[in-house]
């Protein structure tokens, strides 16, 4: 029990230093911050699961678009093999080029984790690919796809999501 309070206590403070993380680092790129909120899909270790998805990252970069931020994927609880697999989210980078006017594709890595019942949390790293479509200065869309490399004690598996999101910019 007490490394499962270990590992909770780890996961928050990661969570909480992402948060931090990301902004400051909009203070520091002159306000360039976006909200994002979505629909996600995931294959939790060959088990369909869905819900929404709520994210903050910070931008910057002319040539090379850059973010840091972090998001939380409300897929719900999801028994599989009478273990609780619920909602999880990560702290992340990307890098993306404007490979057409308005429009970004990206790679992202990063630390995800995901909640185990209500007292563990598996944790590893996420990485994935995306293409972002600026509609306006403010508004975005946003399409990715993740695949979460998850362990905690002997459980090792893979999550694989889709998110499609509307971003705002400010």
């Amino acid at each position: 029990m007490k490394k499962e309070n270990s590992i909770l206590t780890v996961s928050k403070r990661l969570v909480l230093g992402g948060a931090l993380l990301a902004t400051l680092s909009s203070s520091a790129f002159a306000g360039q911050g976006g909200l994002t909120a979505g629909y996600t899909s995931a294959d939790i270790d060959g088990t369909s699961a869905s819900g929404v998805s709520i994210g903050y990252g910070a931008y910057f970069g002319e040539t090379y678009k850059q973010s840091i931020g972090f998001n939380i994927d409300f897929i719900g609880d999801n028994n599989s093999n009478n273990e609780e697999k619920g909602n999880m989210g990560n702290i992340y980078y990307t890098l993306g080029y404007e490979i057409l006017p308005k429009t970004i594709a990206y790679g992202t890595v990063g630390y995800g984790f995901q909640a185990l019942g209500s007292s563990a949390y598996a944790t590893g790293v996420s990485t994935g690919v995306g293409i972002q479509y600026n509609m306006t200065k403010n508004f975005a869309i946003d399409a990715s796809y993740k695949n979460f490399d998850l362990s905690y004690q002997d459980l090792d598996y893979d999550v694989k999501t889709t998110n499609i999101s509307l971003v705002f910019k400010y």
